[in-house]
């Protein structure tokens, strides 16, 4: 090392600044102990020698002068100062989990140093991780250096996943985890090469700094309060997403989560708790995604009260803030390092719900049946409630006190909801709403307020639920609900097309069997529709016979294409399908009659192909899961015709259109062979078969119905009582039409 020139002051002496002095290394092998042993020592002795100073004083120059000088200075004590601050996994790939590492280093040396690039393995518990690369790392004496390792946890180690598990627990738990790193190499300069071979380093990888679980937003949520013996255990379930605060750059690659926790309310009261077994997750980011599998939730036996209370509040809120504490347990999919199962994950949060609103929202659609008189005077309704929460409520049967208003004065009867399920969004859901016509109040609405519509208005009562929690926490439930005049509504789609068409096969010359087909609709939006048969209940006084009627120029009426029964079908909510029904031509005498009526018939449908169509059918069906069957008016003067209120002259029936072609001459030789006395007609039954059904989607609409003809009676003294399983109807059933 060649010493620059050095200015020394009378008793004071010379102060040596070697700065950017040219170091020449003449004894590469010394040197690297020498570096191996200022690295890793505390303490070393440098001495500096030379025989060829020159010493420039008093105007003289004395060269030759021979110099030694031993000093002590501070080791670099194995790089004890090191620190690891921060890391983040930045990729997982086929290679292994590669971690940016952030990293300070406390200088104890008095030297200064710059190693382009040093290589370490990191080992937990003496099994090597991967590798750790510092790049241009500057170390001032005496100073703290920040640094960055770019280290890889590498695939090519074994099974890395026990000493894994424990770094992630550590990590999650606020534990540190200790890690060693021995030296690789330093690569391009030998001597410095062989010394970081040499070193061994002790640090730790230190806990996250924050809680990894910041928030939950709860995007669903279900409670069952069916099962009688669990009231004090609702069987719960629910789909949340939360936002995680955990080192990977790319995302949490949580493939599972597993839930401990405790369900609070807004004051932070313990309401029960919910143990989850292992769901799937989805990650997207920072955010993490599961749905549990419905499981108790175990209400705590010092906690019946605050449950109770946590039901009626969601009920009555707009919105609920309640706590979730406890713990989480994770599976990580670590790529080709595998799966680890990290346990205990701390979660302390709030979160809110939106609340029922006390059900408000609750809207008339149709009348499905409509008894004014006798022990079972009411109305099945159709009714929408919205359920404005993220909230799936299993309720099952609820029994509500109604009337015309709140007041005991004011009571009318029961309104019963059976299976009651409440998703989010709109319900439509089938009420029997018992009205007791032996009362004054009843008998007010079905002699003075159903002309001109009224309000219905429901509360519980003590015992309106089965569940005596659910029962408590539903009290303050209100409702009202608006019925039209005549309670009458809308529907979904039309029971059937405005256009038909009529086949009349060779064969139907012997039998009889023709078939009629249409494009068939469920007016009952979601609820499915169970047509049950072509006949009327046994008990409705008002049935009509179920027939075709086609109508001749003059005006005369071909009545005799009767359904045959059953001809049964279902739809579910708003569907519609193509149908062909059997037809049983059953023409009555004079058979002459219709001989001669027939060829006009036969002409106009050679030429024009329609003929004017009237339908008279009340059906026996079943709407969605109600109990109760009804007759429903689907005759085309209530499904096509212009409605009309009681009293009002009645307007001109519909004509549908009846799509014919020339088989429809097979009619008149039908006729022609039952004239022939011979010849002895053939009947169908029952068992008719009907041509296959052919689905053909179609777009539904919303129309206006036609008012049912009703007509009150005061009737007898009747106690409120629950519906029995069939209802009969005075009067036929309100049909929707436009």
């Amino acid at each position: 090392m060649m010493m620059p020139t050095v200015n020394a002051v009378a008793n004071k002496g010379a102060v040596l600044n070697l700065t950017n002095v040219p170091f020449t290394i003449t004894d590469t092998a010394a040197y690297t102990d020498f570096t191996a042993y200022a690295l890793t020592s505390a303490k070393f002795n440098w001495t500096i020698s030379t025989t060829g100073l020159v010493v420039n004083a008093m105007g003289s120059s004395l060269p030759g002068v021979t110099m030694t000088k031993t000093v002590s200075l501070d080791g670099f004590n194995s790089l004890a100062g090191l620190k690891l601050t921060a890391y983040n996994i930045t990729d997982i790939d086929a290679a292994g989990m590669h971690l940016q590492i952030m990293a300070e280093l406390y200088n104890l040396s008095t030297i200064g140093m710059t190693i382009p690039q040093s290589i370490f393995n990191t080992e937990s518990h003496g099994k090597v991780l991967g590798p750790a690369v510092a790049t241009n790392l500057a170390l001032e004496p005496h100073s703290p250096s920040p640094f960055i390792l770019d280290a890889t946890i590498a695939t090519g180690n074994g099974d890395l996943t026990p000493y894994l598990t424990v770094i992630f627990q550590n990590a999650l738990s606020g534990v540190d985890t200790p890690l060693d790193a021995q030296g690789v190499g330093a690569p391009g300069v030998s001597w410095l090469d062989n010394a970081i071979k040499q070193l061994r380093l002790s640090t730790s990888l230190p806990p996250l700094p924050y809680d990894p679980i910041e928030s939950v937003v709860i995007d669903a949520m279900s409670m069952d309060f069916t099962c009688a013996s669990c009231i004090w255990a609702p069987t719960a379930g629910s789909s949340i997403t939360a936002k995680t605060n955990l080192p990977f750059a790319k995302g949490a690659p949580i493939v599972k989560l597993k839930q401990n926790i405790d369900v609070l309310d807004s004051a932070g009261n313990r309401v029960g708790r919910l143990d989850t077994e292992f769901e799937d997750a989805i990650s997207n980011g920072a955010y993490v995604s599961t749905s549990t599998t419905p499981g108790p939730l175990t209400i705590y036996d010092d906690a019946h009260q605050t449950y109770i209370d946590f039901i009626d509040a969601l009920n009555v809120a707009t919105k609920y803030s309640l706590g979730l504490n406890g713990t989480a347990d994770s599976i990580l999919n670590l790529g080709d390092l595998g799966n680890i199962t990290v346990t205990g994950i701390k979660l302390n949060v709030k979160t809110e719900l939106d609340g029922l609103r006390s059900l408000a929202d609750i809207k008339f659609i149709n009348t499905l049946n409509l008894v004014t008189a006798g022990d079972d005077s009411g109305a099945t309704v159709l009714v929408a409630i919205n359920n404005p929460s993220k909230l799936t409520l299993t309720i099952g049967d609820l029994v509500l006190n109604s009337g015309v208003n709140y007041t005991d004065e004011g009571y009318a009867g029961k309104s019963y909801l059976t299976d009651l399920v409440l998703s989010p969004g709109r319900n439509e859901v089938i009420a029997f709403a018992k009205i007791n016509s032996s009362i004054p109040v009843g008998e007010d609405i079905f002699w003075n307020k159903l002309a001109d519509g009224f309000n219905l208005y429901l509360q519980p009562f003590k015992g309106s639920s089965k569940n005596p929690a659910l029962d408590a926490g539903l009290q303050k439930l209100r409702q009202v609900l608006v019925m039209p005049p005549m309670m009458v509504g809308e529907i979904s789609a039309k029971p059937y097309a405005i256009d038909w068409t009529l086949k009349v096969p060779d064969s139907a010359v012997n039998d009889g069997i023709v078939y009629a087909t249409t494009i068939v609709g469920n007016p009952y939006f979601s609820q499915e529709l169970s047509f049950l048969s072509v006949n009327s209940l046994d008990i409705n006084e008002y049935a009509l016979d179920p027939k075709l009627i086609i109508k001749s120029k003059l005006g005369a009426a071909l009545d005799f294409f009767n359904f045959v029964p059953p001809g049964a079908y279902s739809l579910k909510g708003n569907e519609t399908r193509e149908l062909t029904f059997a037809i049983q031509m059953a023409p009555t005498a004079p058979l002459q009659f219709w001989i001669n009526l027939l060829p006009e018939l036969i002409e106009t449908a050679n030429t024009v192909g329609v003929l004017p169509l009237e339908i008279t059918l009340m059906p026996k069906v079943q709407v969605g899961k109600d109990p109760r069957l009804t007759s429903q008016d689907f005759s085309s003067t209530s499904v096509y015709g212009t409605p009309s209120r009681p009293g009002d002259p009645l307007p001109p029936p519909p004509v549908l259109n009846l799509h014919v072609g020339p088989d429809f001459s097979n009619v008149l030789k039908y006729v022609n062979r039952l004239a022939t006395p011979t010849t002895l007609p053939s009947v169908a039954t029952s068992t008719a078969v009907m041509p296959p059904v052919v689905p053909s989607p179609t777009t539904t609409s919303t129309v206006a119905p036609v008012p049912p003809v009703v007509t009150p009676s005061p009737g007898t003294t009747d106690p409120v009582v629950p519906p029995p399983s069939s209802v009969p109807t005075s009067g036929p059933s309100p049909v929707p039409s436009p």
